[in-house]
């Protein structure tokens, strides 16, 4: 599995004694119940409502190969969670509870260290080192994904709209619920997951 970034702590991985599969499979699950926790916060049905309304937008094909898309249960085309799962900044009392039965608070009392990027409160870049990739590394990244190589120049201006609009709502939810929301927009302008031959 390719991650962007890739800044996964292997060597406390190792530590903790997780193979790759028991760790794909705990990021999984994690990613599982931190959205429904997080559907319980943003409306995404209402969200995947508008994006539709606007015109549909040629998606990213990619589900096979892409982490952040492939394990997604938030029921869109076009949204994501886009946070690394960090596993391994768990205790290992933790790593228990969530092979068992979390309930909604373990989410809420772990996102931070399991989703954020950074302890200091500075920004990241998700790919390229360009403005559009740059995110806070203390907050849930939200990827608005649509696929810009397939587009009409119809389909982009609807595109660039839905994503000022989309900023705008996820900065709102961000600061009514008070949790940390950066948003990403990717347009598979390059293709980051891709295997380089």
């Amino acid at each position: 599995m390719k991650y962007v970034p890739d800044s996964y702590d292997y060597k406390k991985l190792e530590e903790i004694g997780l193979t790759n599969e028991e760790f794909l499979n705990l990021q999984i699950k994690y990613r599982e119940g931190f959205e429904s926790y997080l559907k319980d916060i943003i409306d995404f049905n209402e969200i995947n409502s508008y994006i539709l309304m606007k015109g549909e937008l040629p998606k990213v094909d990619d589900e096979d190969r892409n982490f952040y898309h492939k394990y997604s249960t938030l029921g869109s085309n076009y949204i994501f969670l886009r946070s690394n799962i960090h596993i391994e900044r768990l205790t290992p009392e933790e790593i228990n509870i969530l092979k068992l039965n979390p309930t909604s608070e373990f989410y809420q009392n772990t996102y931070d260290r399991v989703l954020f990027e950074t302890e200091e409160d500075v920004n990241i870049m998700i790919g390229s080192a360009i403005p559009a990739n740059a995110v806070k590394g203390r907050s849930i990244i939200i990827e608005f994904s649509h696929d810009m190589k397939k587009e009409t120049s119809e389909q982009m201006m609807k595109a660039d709209e839905i994503s000022k609009y989309l900023k705008d709502l996820f900065e709102k939810y961000g600061e009514a619920r008070n949790i940390p929301i950066s948003f990403l927009e990717y347009k598979a302008i390059p293709d980051y997951f891709l295997k380089e031959e």
